[in-house]
């Protein structure tokens, strides 16, 4: 029993070593759940920001469009849970936040961009004969899709492909939308995207002009996904 008690003193010990080094290693003060992970409080502020951005962009678009409102509510369900994660325990639910972010990358922004393609292309008659792609059928692909995607390829490798279906099925109609629509805020929702996603990215470590990287990521995204969010619904008012 004594050698048990000094044994998780010990433990204790070193686990506030390691956070008092932690803490002047990043220059910044730690922060710690009741289960020992780390919490990251500015990460949970911002994630909270993209959950309402995407939120609010759900409700604008819905009654428009449920395919769009849809997707928009499946980045704020991961979003959600990241605030849950960053903002009080990571070990509670860090994996229900990457399955959830992969989900909102792979199924949420496809069903946007889906129901922006088919909006684009609706005067083909030979389309309107065919039936709608914002279908059930859509969904259960790109599920499926997603499924064999996080289970078949690497890390790396589903980064790339990640990138290559947000490109061709949400990034670049949304963009060609915009230019047809000469909706210079469309345009520039887009690029915000680009920018948080791609070019800034959500590296946790990094910093921006004094913030980290994961912060700037969901402020871009929350903000792109509002903005876009309005001229969608603009645009199927007056189709």
């Amino acid at each position: 029993m004594a050698k048990e008690k000094r044994a998780k003193s010990n433990a204790r010990r070193r686990s506030a070593a390691a956070k008092s080094t932690s803490s002047k290693t990043t220059g910044r003060k730690s922060f710690y759940s009741s289960d020992g992970s780390q919490l990251y409080p500015t990460i949970a502020l911002s994630d909270a920001y993209n959950t309402i951005m995407h939120v609010c962009a759900c409700r604008i678009t819905y009654s428009h469009n449920e395919f769009i409102g849809l997707g928009f509510l499946l980045v704020a369900a991961a979003s959600f849970v990241g605030t849950l994660r960053f903002g009080f325990s990571e070990k509670a639910f860090a994996t229900a936040n990457g399955q959830l972010a992969s989900v909102a990358a792979l199924v949420g922004l496809p069903c946007i961009g889906i129901a922006n393609v088919e909006r684009l292309l609706y005067s083909s008659s030979s389309l309107e004969s065919s039936g709608s792609f914002q279908s059930a059928t859509t969904l259960i692909a790109l599920v499926v899709s997603q499924i064999c995607i996080n289970s078949m390829f690497s890390e790396a490798m589903k980064e790339i492909v990640t990138i290559l279906i947000n490109l061709g099925l949400f990034v670049i109609p949304t963009l060609y939308d915009g230019y047809l629509r000469n909706s210079s805020v469309e345009i520039m929702s887009v690029i915000l995207f680009l920018v948080g996603a791609v070019v800034i990215g959500p590296d946790r470590e990094k910093c921006f002009l004094g913030m980290r990287c994961e912060n700037w990521f969901h402020y871009c995204l929350g903000t792109s996904a509002y903005f876009m969010a309005v001229e969608f619904a603009a645009a199927l008012t007056t189709a």
